[in-house]
């Protein structure tokens, strides 16, 4: 050193003091070696000596902008210099396993953890521009999937580095699935049907709750919303109206048929069966063919019949194929049929019972025979109603005379035609008398006989048997 050379002065920065300062020697800018240096106290200050020359003062500190200034010095001169730093550019970063795979072309997803899924692909640290590094976009599945109960999760199966304030969208599948261009109609929807993909997930892992984008011959055909899909789990989406079909239902229903009659213990067992169709007419009126699918409503105690199997069934809907060409119409009728079943008393049955059996099928002959012995009881307790009914009938009227008499008795007085009155109204008062003592006892022995009645028709309905199929 020649002389006493110092250079000085104080260091800033935003948030401490603490930088390193060097001089290097600018004899030759391009090869210049580092001759002197020093580090900024807690106040931000610092002294270099170096002997006479032309330097270049640099001041340095990761994170902040680097400083550089020419110095000359000379023989016992002291040269100040303050020096501020600013911040500069970070480089920090964030590194997760997982490997990328390029976007699936027809329907693409972005399966950001929302619903049952855990760790689920999108890593955001702000929404600037995303800088992924060893990504492979020659693999088809970038992560591995496992059910956790209700849940399920993805492992990512290789790094990706997602820097400083920047996110990332992170792909965690590409594989092909089967997905069916379809026509969805349902009553909710009017006439207009919505299009519509069945989705099969033919992938390995679940495919999380979400959007579903639809890009169809090269454009943007619309976007729906998709609930979990379980690995080989199949899931109608709809995405946008289909404007050129139309599907109009009409209902018809045919009156509830009787198909069996059965009598056991006494009681009858009246079966029968309710049809019913539903007919679904589907125009055309696009220049390519449509595949409708149809959702019938499921209805309890409903059951169908000579109709064509539904292609899937779901706990509030039957789903039927309906294939209809390019400017044509279509029909789909669906058949239902529901059971029901009466029961009622042998003895209840009459002749408008009957009747409707025998209009609904039923053998006249065979019903009259089984029933003989029930039909032979009823009409004879109905004469021995009759008869008791008659007689008790008889027996009011008698009393109620009978009482106008003596109230007529009490009235009269002592001449000699009230007299001839009296002697009358006593005369018929015991003519009356003696038919209320016969009717009494006639009477006792018609309600003997119907209560024997009733007995032998419980007995003749009890034992009526038959079991007659029309």
């Amino acid at each position: 050193m020649h002389g006493a050379l110092c250079l000085r002065g104080v260091g800033r920065r935003c948030d401490a003091p603490n930088f390193r300062g060097e001089c290097h020697d600018v004899a030759n800018h391009d090869g210049g070696r580092q001759v002197a240096g020093a580090t900024t106290d807690v106040s931000g200050r610092y002294s270099i000596s170096s002997v006479p020359g032309a330097y270049i003062l640099q001041a340095t500190l990761p994170g902040f902008t680097t400083m550089r200034t020419d110095v000359a010095l000379s023989s016992t001169q002291l040269v100040t210099r303050d020096v501020e730093l600013s911040v500069g550019s970070l480089a920090e970063s964030v590194t997760v396993n997982g490997a990328l795979a390029a976007p699936v072309s027809t329907l693409s997803r972005a399966f950001n953890g929302r619903g049952g899924g855990v760790g689920g692909g999108r890593l955001a640290a702000s929404p600037s521009q995303a800088v992924i590094e060893q990504a492979t976009l020659d693999q088809a599945t970038a992560a591995t999937g496992a059910d956790l109960g209700e849940l399920f999760e993805y492992k990512l199966t290789d790094r990706v580095t997602i820097r400083r304030n920047q996110s990332a969208l992170v792909p965690i599948l590409q594989a092909p699935v089967t997905a069916e261009r379809v026509s969805l109609w349902n009553d909710s929807m009017g006439l207009r049907p919505r299009r519509a993909v069945w989705l099969t997930n033919s992938s390995t892992l679940t495919l999380d709750a979400g959007s579903l984008s639809i890009v169809d011959g090269g454009a943007f055909a619309g976007e729906g919303l998709i609930d979990p899909v379980k690995p080989g789990e199949r899931r109608l989406v709809s995405y946008a109206s289909d404007l050129g079909v139309q599907v109009s239902p009409r209902s018809s229903d045919s009156p509830m048929r009787i198909v069996r009659v059965r009598m056991a213990k006494g009681i009858v067992t009246q079966d029968s069966v309710q049809r019913r169709r539903r007919t679904y007419v589907a125009r055309n009126d696009n220049r390519d063919a449509r595949l409708v699918l149809i959702e019938h409503p499921v209805a309890a105690g409903w059951k169908l019949v000579s109709t064509p199997a539904p292609e899937e069934t779901t706990p509030s809907a039957y789903r039927f194929r309906l294939a209809v060409a390019a400017g044509q119409t279509a029909t789909l009728d669906v058949d239902e049929t529901t059971d029901g079943s009466v029961r009622y008393s042998v003895g209840e049955f009459n002749d408008a019972r009957l009747m409707v059996l025998v209009q609904g099928g039923g053998n006249r002959a065979a019903l009259e025979q089984a029933l003989a012995p029930v039909t032979a009881k009823r009409a004879e307790l109905a004469q021995a109603l009759q008869e008791v009914r008659r007689r008790e009938t008889e027996l009011a009227s008698i009393e109620q005379d009978q009482n106008r008499l003596r109230e007529n008795m009490k009235a009269l007085k002592d001449s000699a035609a009230e007299r001839r009155l009296l002697t009358r109204y006593a005369g018929q008062l015991e003519a009356q008398e003696t038919r209320l003592d016969t009717l009494k006892g006639e009477l006792a022995t018609f309600v003997e006989r119907q209560g024997r009645l009733q007995a032998e028709l419980a007995d003749a309905v009890a034992s009526v048997t038959l079991d007659l199929a029309f």
